[in-house]
């Protein structure tokens, strides 16, 4: 199993399975949550998810297509460890920052972007992503559903 853990050690979860999709963000909330230009993340199947130790706060937004966001993160230094969402429930997105084992980080290489219409500018595209404009969008591509546009860089 793979362990995540927060910035001053309280909180570790772990998670195991196959990554559902790896994905670099650009949206705004992400910027905000994390400081940086965008967000590495991992979709899993929230099935397999297990507190290994201590105790997550959480807290939700209303995002703009009336889903709720639920961050799950330590209460104490206040590292996001995961995120679920309403809108597609029985799934969760770990924070690829807090991963632990660094060889284990290199298995979960983002595959796709996501809301790239506000990446910053200093963020190029890297050349084997496939863009696409949002998180719904690209999970109903790997669905298999064919709903939406994407544009191909592979």
């Amino acid at each position: 199993m793979t362990q995540s853990s927060c910035l001053c050690g309280a909180n570790r979860i772990s998670f195991s399975g196959p990554p559902i999709l790896t994905f670099r963000c650009h949206c705004t909330d992400e910027r905000k949550l994390t400081g940086v230009a965008f967000a590495l993340n991992i979709l899993m199947s929230s099935e397999n998810l297990e507190v290994v130790s201590g105790d997550l706060s959480t807290w939700s937004k209303s995002a703009d297509n009336g889903n709720t966001i639920t961050n799950h993160s330590c209460g104490q230094c206040g590292s996001l460890l995961y995120r679920t969402t309403t809108g597609h429930p029985g799934t969760m997105v770990i924070k690829a920052g807090c991963i632990d084992d660094v060889d284990a980080a290199k298995e979960f290489m983002p595959s796709v972007e996501i809301f790239t219409r506000s990446r910053v500018p200093v963020c190029v595209i890297l050349p084997r992503f496939v863009i696409a404009v949002g998180r719904s969008e690209i999970l109903t591509r790997y669905s298999g559903f064919r709903q939406f546009k994407v544009r191909s860089n592979v």
